[in-house]
């Protein structure tokens, strides 16, 4: 009783467009939750509310592709005996080129608008749009012709070429999005093919490009389903292998261009939507691929219970009050020879008049397919509208095999004999039939099936793949008669449905607890581990080292909880340690400073050493050499020269002394610099003699810090040494100016000079110099150049 009222079964194809329309729902609820967002903070952005578009027209064209695929009838037709043809069942079906054709004007639109404006390409987009808004009218224009059809109790069915449209659609949104890519790339001057496959394999260099090449790898599915129908229909993929390809890849498309949009957007998406999503894809495939994985044994279990035995017939015979009885009874089959019937059919004058539903008919029309009509010849496909709009006599409802079929007819003064007998190879045997249908005189009909398999191959979606019905209509003109059909196809159908009807409650109830239960587990498991761990990591930012993160799991977050605790730990020991590690750096450094110091000191002694002591013992060592040679012949010129040579030795003294005080006070005698260049020069002076004028311009009674006062004297002895032993010079200007926190020595002469960039690496003077003015951070100046003299210049500034 069941199956006599039921009108919609479900199947392995309808699980697929369910699974495909209930995640498309969800995905255009949560795009309509951004849409609210987006306008409480600030505005609705066009590129949101085209993609939202995509998919609230998606939504109803996944629905009327589901009522199609709960009838079972595939593309067959729209309408289904069982059915209405006014229905609105029947009548929504020819809306999905129409639903489907708004949300590719949307998605095209969209790609014009993301990553941003395509430059230069609005009054494009404009064009575009107007263009494909013409086709979805026309599509419009379509489904209401259809419908009006239906209404009629007629078929018609849009040409196929319509359907371009929509997959060039799909191709011009690539093709926009290439460009897209291109741009975001900066590289929107290079054109070829080779340019656009490099940039989808490579790496993108921004979001926005990583955005794009999303988009057009997502954007490929439909065409690859386009293609997959190409495949099935040459014989490449079996319908099992084409339903599953086609929802997998249509769940991967819908949430891998949600993912790829809501993760562009500047705003912060959510880690729970995106894995829960996710999940119930999972779900949803796992759902589906066992549906048609089970689709296949439990089809070739069906055997349709009735459908006549081959060797057995079904007698129709009329009565009294109208109407027909039905009896089965064996075979008695007559001679098949008669007059060959072709594929178009032919008509069929009879010898007697037959009553058929009450009417009288004098001539018969023959299908190429073994049908018999009595108005009109019958179709295949004209019994989807209740059993047959005309009336007509359908021995078996069953397409011709690719091998083609043996149809004849034979009328004879009582009876009319049509014979159908397909020629099948070998290998198709399975799909092979002998029916013969016997019209008499008398209105009894006699349908004999001859022979046919015992396990029909039918399958879902193909109702004209295996024997649809069996029986005989009275056609829309006779309302108070009623068909007479055994309808095997809709028994197929109904046992699938036994199967796959409770699928619709487990998909439903699974899909509510993923939607439910999965936030919530992720929140246990990740959200709030994670949570903890990012606190924990603020306070550590902020200062407290002894908190210490609860671990939850042993999972990844566990370890790097475990991880950031033994961090903390380990800074806390360092701050809590850090005085005494304080103290015994301070320890080493002094350390290393007292090396560090006797190391200068040993570099200044050296340094006083050669300019004060060194200089004088070796003046004394060549006037003492000189000296014996003179005395010979000037004794009293010798005598002046042992007072100098006494004097040079006292004055080698006194520069020890001076040093071993140096040693022994923390500095060189408190008075000003200007008088000790004073005593400098005075003592320079007479040494040389008449052979060499001084002048001295000395200023400044300042007394400057005694590591700058001794450096800047021991610069000047050095200078004047210099002059008294290489220089030859002539001419001499000593100049000082010290004031308070500054001062400039400078010692000039006339003599032979040098080249300062070649002097010989034994003269150790010049880095002497250089090496004291370095340690008060002044400035030393080398003027000299081979017979223009020398020029010795110290600049000290006291450092801010």
């Amino acid at each position: 009783m069941r199956d006599a009222v039921q009108t919609l079964y479900w199947n392995p194809g309808a699980v697929s467009f369910l699974v495909e329309l209930l995640l498309a729902l969800v995905l255009s609820v949560y795009v309509a939750h951004r849409l609210v967002r987006e306008h409480r903070g600030g505005g609705i952005t066009a590129p949101t509310l085209l993609f939202g578009l995509t998919f609230w027209c998606f939504v109803p064209g996944l629905f009327v592709s589901l009522l199609h695929a709960l009838t079972g009838g595939g593309w067959t037709s729209y309408a289904m005996p069982w059915l209405a043809p006014d229905s609105l069942v029947v009548l929504a079906m020819p809306w999905v080129t129409a639903f489907t054709g708004v949300s590719a004007i949307a998605f095209v639109q969209f790609a014009y608008r993301v990553p941003q404006w395509l430059p230069g390409a609005q009054r494009e987009a404009m064009l575009v749009g107007m263009a494909m808004s013409v086709c979805v009218c026309l599509e419009i224009a379509s489904s209401l012709h259809t419908d009006w059809t239906l209404a009629e109790h007629r078929i018609w069915f849009r040409p196929d070429w319509a359907a371009i449209w929509t997959s060039a659609s799909m191709i011009w949104a690539i093709l926009v999005f290439m460009r897209q890519l291109a741009h975001a790339q900066g590289r929107s001057r290079d054109k070829g093919l080779g340019t656009w496959l490099a940039m989808l394999l490579r790496r993108p260099a921004n979001r926005s490009a990583g955005a794009a090449r999303g988009f057009i790898l997502f954007a490929l599915f439909p065409i690859a389903h386009t293609c997959a129908l190409l495949f099935q229909r040459d014989g490449y993929l079996g319908p099992l292998s084409m339903d599953l390809l086609i929802c997998w890849s249509t769940l991967v498309q819908l949430t891998g261009l949600t993912l790829v949009y809501f993760g562009y957007l500047p705003e912060r998406s959510s880690f729970i939507f995106k894995l829960t999503i996710i999940s119930l894809v999972l779900l949803f495939g796992a759902i589906n691929g066992a549906c048609w994985v089970l689709a296949t044994p439990y089809i070739a279990q069906f055997r349709p219970a009735d459908l006549p035995q081959p060797g057995t017939a079904l007698e129709f015979v009329p009565m009294a009050k109208g109407g027909y009885q039905v009896r089965e009874r064996p075979a008695a089959p007559l001679p098949t020879s008669g007059r060959p019937i072709g594929p178009d059919g032919a008509r069929i004058v009879l010898p007697f008049t037959v009553r058929f539903y009450g009417k009288s008919y004098r001539a018969a029309y023959v299908a190429g397919h073994g049908s018999i009509g009595f108005d009109a010849l019958p179709h295949l496909i004209d019994s989807t509208i209740a059993y047959g709009v005309r009336p007509a006599i359908r021995p078996l409802l069953m397409r011709i095999p690719p091998e083609g079929s043996d149809v004849t007819a034979r009328a004879v003064a009582d009876r009319l004999v049509v014979t159908r007998k397909d020629r099948c190879s070998a290998m198709a045997d399975t799909a092979c039939w002998a029916v013969q249908t016997v019209v008499h005189a008398d209105g009894r009909i006699v349908l004999t099936h001859l022979s046919g398999p015992a396990a029909p191959p039918y399958q879902l979606a193909d109702p004209l793949g295996a024997p649809w019905m069996t029986g005989i209509t009275p056609g829309l003109e006779h309302p108070g008669a009623a068909p007479i059909m055994r309808d095997h196809y809709r028994a197929f159908l109904a046992h699938l449905d036994r199967l796959y009807a409770p699928v619709l409650g487990f998909t439903l109830g699974t899909m509510l607890i993923v939607l439910l239960g999965m936030p919530l587990l992720f929140q246990g498991f990740l959200v709030r581990p994670l949570d903890r761990l990012l606190r924990a990591m603020r306070r550590f930012r902020d200062g407290e080292l002894d908190r210490q993160v609860e671990v939850s799991f042993n999972d990844e977050i566990g370890y790097l909880t475990e991880s950031f605790n033994e961090m903390a730990r380990a800074q806390n020991h360092l701050v809590n340690t850090l005085e005494e590690q304080v103290a015994s750096r301070s320890a080493e450094l002094a350390d290393f400073a007292a090396r560090n110091a006797r190391l200068e000191e040993r570099n200044r002694l050296s340094g006083d050493l050669h300019d004060t002591v060194s200089q004088t013992l070796f003046s004394a060592a060549m006037l003492s050499d000189a000296l014996a040679d003179q005395w010979q012949h000037d004794p009293q010129a010798s005598t002046g020269k042992l007072r100098q040579l006494a004097q040079m030795n006292r004055h080698a003294l006194a520069e020890m002394r001076l040093m071993l005080n140096e040693l022994r006070a923390e500095g060189m005698v408190e008075q000003p610099l200007a008088h000790l260049i004073a005593a400098l020069a005075r003592e320079f002076a007479e040494g040389q003699g008449d052979r060499v004028q001084i002048a001295c311009d000395i200023s400044g009674d300042t007394l400057l810090p005694l590591d700058v006062q001794a450096m800047l004297y021991r610069i000047a002895q050095e200078s004047l040494n210099n002059i008294a032993r290489h220089a030859g010079a002539s001419q001499v200007s000593i100049a000082l100016e010290a004031l308070p926190g500054q001062a400039m020595l400078s010692i000039r002469d006339n003599g032979s000079g040098f080249d300062p960039h070649k002097v010989p690496g034994g003269h150790l003077g010049l880095q002497i110099m250089r090496e004291r003015a370095r340690r008060i951070d002044a400035v030393l100046e080398v003027e000299s150049r081979p017979g223009g003299g020398t020029g010795i210049t110290a600049i000290w500034m006291q450092q801010a």
